[in-house]
């Protein structure tokens, strides 16, 4: 059986309910069913769960969004997209919910 391929979206990976949310929901998941990524679309600052994420590993992919008009991270965050042809997207937060739709 094929896995499901999913790409989890995030802001940013800040301390924070939501972001604690999609990491016990990546960390739990079945792995033989699914095939799950992390992306982030802004950097998490100083106080974050970064560490947390760790175990994603190559399943991690981290975007430099300055806002909605960064033409470069559009592109960037379209060619990632284009490549892992995705089965699935679950955007979390408004803006990861607005670009990632």
């Amino acid at each position: 059986m094929q896995k499901t391929k999913i790409l989890f979206g995030i802001n940013r990976l800040s301390v924070g309910g939501a972001e604690r949310l999609v990491l016990l929901q990546l960390a739990h998941m079945d792995r033989e069913r699914f095939d799950p990524y992390l992306a982030t679309l802004f950097e998490s600052g100083a106080n974050n769960l970064e560490g947390e994420g760790s175990f994603m590993g190559a399943h991690r992919e981290r975007f430099d969004f300055r806002g909605a008009t960064d033409l470069r991270s559009w592109l960037a965050l379209y060619r990632y997209l284009r490549r892992e042809r995705f089965d699935a997207i679950i955007p979390n937060l408004f803006f990861a919910s607005f670009v990632l739709r």
